[in-house]
């Protein structure tokens, strides 16, 4: 009986051993071409992909850092420079989004809380950007009276979406649009597999890092699970030394799609140490059907306070006809409205 037991531990040993040299094999024979290969096909898939979901953000009390033009606290502090920390207090935050992508064009718009760091203040905001293709569009509306543009918008200088790094869209582009770099995608170009393995969820994850070569700004690392056809499992961005910890991380979970294979589903970001939290559920998604070119396009409300960053111009917009006339200096100092007409003497913006 003994020796029966000693047979099948040895057995259970060379067998656990023999699985665990396959994977690390078949990990390690793993090349940047198979995860490029495996990432077109899946672009070539998903013609077009929306998405609405529900996102809740925790911010700890006194955790974000708030640079302010003032006396110093103390004597430890440089002459005019005062170093605050914000919230007051734990703020937990929710909105809604939704966000569709065709081709290369782009939409992505929220309704909800939203916090700014400058003054401390967690308020109702609107926000939409998009992009077709041609031109560019981001608005938001404060919603705060206080303010004497609550509306003001941003054309960039080149037709890309506003938010192609949002770090909450970022699971859906890095899904739909791995390899487009203009459209959150990795250039793959710059990474090369790492020797290094990880788990998540009991499945192991090949890991790509930067290149030794690419050492200036954030390492991007990417967690990709090999046998969902590479998607990411987790994004982490560290500062300094490889051996620091992860400055953020977004943690991905999928569902299982009978076309597409696995689509995310759920998401969560960590920063500032886990003092800043956001975790994305998804509502409702659909692949691959028709999307009106409209809905990458987006015309500001009147009132609007616009720059466009392609000729330096600064504008008032109004929707009725597609009007819109440049802003003073001095206009924009005293909040001025779409009627109140410009004054000669006043030089007009760059």
């Amino acid at each position: 009986m003994v020796a029966r037991v000693s047979l099948l531990l040895v057995s259970v040993f060379l067998f656990s051993n023999i699985a665990g040299s396959v994977r690390a094999q078949q990990s390690a024979t793993v090349s940047l071409k198979d995860i490029e290969n495996a990432c077109q096909k899946r672009e070539s898939l998903i013609r077009s992909a929306e998405y609405r979901c529900d996102q809740s953000v925790f911010i700890r009390a006194f955790s974000v850092p708030v640079l302010k033009i003032g006396k110093p606290k103390s004597n430890d502090m440089a002459p005019n420079m005062a170093h605050d920390m914000t919230p007051e207090k734990d703020l937990e935050l929710s909105r809604q989004f939704t966000f569709a992508i065709s081709g290369s064009m782009m939409q992505y718009s929220y309704e909800g809380d939203f916090f700014n760091p400058d003054d401390g203040i967690a308020a109702k905001k609107k926000y939409v950007s998009v992009c077709d293709g041609t031109i560019a569009r981001n608005f938001h509306d404060n919603s705060n009276p206080g303010q004497d543009y609550p509306m003001s918008g941003i054309i960039p200088k080149m037709p890309i979406h506003w938010d192609y790094r949002n770090r909450i869209l970022l699971p859906i582009l890095m899904f739909a649009r791995p390899l487009q770099k203009t459209l959150g995608g990795i250039d793959i170009t710059q990474y090369s597999v790492s020797a290094n393995k990880g788990f998540i969820d009991g499945r192991e994850c090949i890991l790509i890092e930067p290149n030794h070569s690419q050492t200036n700004g954030p390492r991007i690392i990417y967690w990709l699970d090999a046998e969902h056809g590479f998607v990411v499992r987790r994004q982490e961005t560290k500062f300094g030394s490889r051996d620091n910890p992860p400055n953020s991380t977004i943690d991905i979970e999928y569902q299982s799609h009978a076309q597409l294979g696995w689509v995310p589903m759920k998401w969560k970001t960590l920063q500032n140490g886990g003092n800043e939290q956001e975790t994305v559920t998804v509502i409702q998604s659909s692949f691959n059907t028709s999307i009106e070119v409209d809905r990458f396009r987006f015309e500001y409300p009147k009132g609007t306070a616009v720059v466009d960053m392609r000729s330096g111009e600064r504008f008032i917009a109004s929707s009725d006809s597609g009007e819109r006339r440049t802003v003073t200096n001095a206009e924009l100092q005293r909040g001025a409205s779409y009627k109140e007409p410009s004054t000669p003497s006043t030089q007009l913006c760059p």
